[in-house]
């Protein structure tokens, strides 16, 4: 293990949705703990991306600092589409350089996306997946993750200038936080009993001769230590189903499965990597 790294954890965690609040997170709703202007955008489109969980994360697996106990995860399926990038013209540019037209200065939707991307939340990580879609995670404090909950952002500064939200609907570009909300459900967190994987890099192949090589979940040698029982769960850590390809992750990561806010996967689920900011995701 690199020095600089954390030390590997020793216990993996299932997360089950609950109608009982165990102060543990939630799913879809509002994020907690940010600003308006914080909010995480689309790099393509600049709306506000749906917050589709915050989860308190266990001390093992708090990767980023002692005093950045849970995250916040966004995502709305904005792929690159080139007509679409087109229509909505200026977005990237201003990403890529953090200044204003004349003409964009006296508007609400260039001010937010300007006021966005040159103070986003000190502990926010941005990620690109296989599509190039934009996701967004922020670790949040002790203060922060127990904060009351946001509202929604103006539309004046959400939105496109000229575009509703029902114009935006019909463009093939991904959703917002205002088309994409659903009310929030809360997470119930318990440790995983009997997980060999906790502490392992996921791999798709078995390296037998490392004695403490990582064990795929449908392995024969996985039917030996019943892996399939963590199949289709959400978790942190341990053994990992993904629908498709495994991705090269550290064993900080989460894995979640569509009913964790209410994202399109085609079926299938979805892993960030705590500790090297990546996102991976497959159809099932």
């Amino acid at each position: 293990m690199n020095k600089n790294e954390p030390r590997l954890p020793t216990e993996a965690f299932e997360i089950e949705i609950s109608d009982m609040d165990h102060q543990e997170g939630w799913t879809a709703g509002m994020p907690a703990g940010i600003s308006h202007q914080q909010w995480p955008r689309s790099t393509y489109y600049g709306y506000p991306l749906p917050h589709r969980f915050t989860v308190k994360v266990p001390r093992e697996y708090r990767v980023k600092g002692e005093e950045f106990i849970a995250v916040s995860v966004f995502f709305g399926s904005d792929e690159p589409y080139q007509q679409y990038r087109k229509k909505y013209h200026g977005v990237e540019q201003v990403f890529a350089n953090p200044t204003l037209s004349p003409e964009q200065e006296n508007s609400p939707f260039w001010q937010g996306l300007l006021a966005y991307i040159q103070n986003p939340h000190p502990m926010e990580r941005r990620m690109k997946d296989i599509l190039g879609q934009s996701w967004a995670l922020i670790w949040l404090t002790k203060e922060e993750f127990q904060a009351p909950l946001s509202d929604f952002p103006s539309h004046a500064s959400s939105l496109y200038p000229g575009f509703s939200i029902e114009e935006m609907n019909k463009d093939e570009i991904g959703t917002n936080c205002f088309s994409d909300y659903d009310d929030p459900h809360y997470i119930r967190m318990s440790i995983r009993k009997g997980d060999v994987n906790v502490g392992r890099s996921m791999e798709e192949f078995e390296d037998i001769d490392d004695p403490n090589h990582y064990i795929p979940i449908f392995s024969e040698e996985g039917k030996k230590f019943q892996l399939n029982q963590y199949f289709g769960s959400n978790h942190i850590g341990g053994t990992a189903n993904p629908y498709q390809g495994y991705p090269e992750f550290s064993p900080f990561y989460i894995e979640f499965e569509e009913e964790m806010g209410g994202m399109n996967m085609g079926g299938g689920n979805g892993q960030i990597d705590l500790l090297h900011d990546m996102v991976d995701w497959a159809c099932g």
